[in-house]
């Protein structure tokens, strides 16, 4: 290829690195690289993943207990012992979500790890590669929600009561109607049990992705 050939092809690479790296920065999205070989852990992270991380230029290559160090303490031992247990197992695939203590401004934040790990032909890893996404606002939202709906699960508990409450005075006031009055009382019953199994389902599967 001729010189100015070259140059055009320069040229569009540093275009499609700027094009990505402005898609990463809106969203929220870091690039790392660990090698993995011989059980140590060589970080390699990108521009957009020490925005997201609130980390300096210097630390482009931070050492991996500084990552730990900036883990949430209420997820630590679960994220680290899931990483190690990745890395030493046999899986490709990591992913997991947690809470980081930014140090540029001490904001919580939530973040969704999602890499590949590239292993040997005796299954020990050799490169962990993946990305950093910044999910806050996913997660607030969650939250949000999930203050929403326990309100209102309380209030339609409420309601059962209130309306189990009127079928037995009315019950007690007219005997004759005890049998119809006792079956509408198993049938809220059964109804409240339902809405009580949803809402515990709800709260399980919200549990589970943390």
């Amino acid at each position: 290829m001729d010189r100015d050939g070259s140059s055009d092809a320069q040229q569009r690479l540093a275009a499609r690195e700027a094009e990505l790296a402005r898609v990463q920065k809106i969203g929220q999205i870091g690039g790392l690289t660990v090698d993995l070989r011989g059980g140590q852990f060589r970080n390699t992270r990108s521009p957009e993943y020490l925005v997201v991380h609130g980390l300096p230029p210097e630390a482009v290559h931070e050492t991996h207990e500084a990552w730990v160090r900036r883990i949430h303490p209420d997820d630590r031992d679960r994220v680290l012992g899931h990483f190690l247990e990745t890395v030493r197992g046999r899986s490709i695939d990591y992913e997991v979500e947690y809470r980081i203590s930014r140090p540029s401004d001490g904001q919580v934040r939530w973040i969704l790890a999602k890499a590949e790990i590239e292993r040997d032909a005796d299954g020990a890893a050799l490169l962990l590669q993946g990305a950093h996404i910044d999910v806050t606002a996913r997660k607030q939202a969650e939250e949000q929600y999930e203050l929403v709906a326990r309100e209102l699960s309380h209030r339609i508990a409420n309601i059962f009561a209130v309306v189990s409450s009127l079928v037995q005075m009315a019950a007690r006031s007219e005997p004759e109607s005890r049998a119809f009055a006792a079956r509408i009382e198993e049938r809220l019953a059964a109804l409240h049990r339902a809405h009580a199994f949803v809402g515990r389902s709800r709260t399980d599967r919200s549990e589970e992705r943390r």
